[in-house]
């Protein structure tokens, strides 16, 4: 009965300790805090969604471009299909060069 008894204090334990954890941390089981399982820094990620936003506004100019008739619709064409090929090149020559 004691074994029962040790491990629902051990689970209300762990319950108590993952309640005061902010989010995005994990509690192990011997409630130390553990970082989120990404690998990545906050910096790579800000760089990520900035990428995205760059991505997103080359799409949006040339939908723009497309229904004013602007000359610059093939141009606009041209970066979209570019910008993600020449995105790709750098990851690639960074793990080239990074082992």
């Amino acid at each position: 009965m004691s074994n029962i008894k040790d491990r629902a204090d051990a689970v209300r334990q762990y319950e108590e300790k993952a309640a005061e954890m902010p989010a995005g941390k994990e509690v192990s089981e011997d409630a130390s805090v553990k970082q989120p399982a990404s690998g990545r820094s906050k910096g790579v990620r800000i760089l990520a969604i900035i990428a995205l936003l760059i991505f997103l506004g080359l799409i949006i100019g040339l939908i723009v471009c497309m229904i004013t008739g602007s000359k610059y619709t093939m141009a606009m064409l041209f970066c979209v299909i570019i910008y993600p090929i020449i995105l790709y090149i750098m990851k690639w020559l960074k793990k080239v060069f990074s082992s």
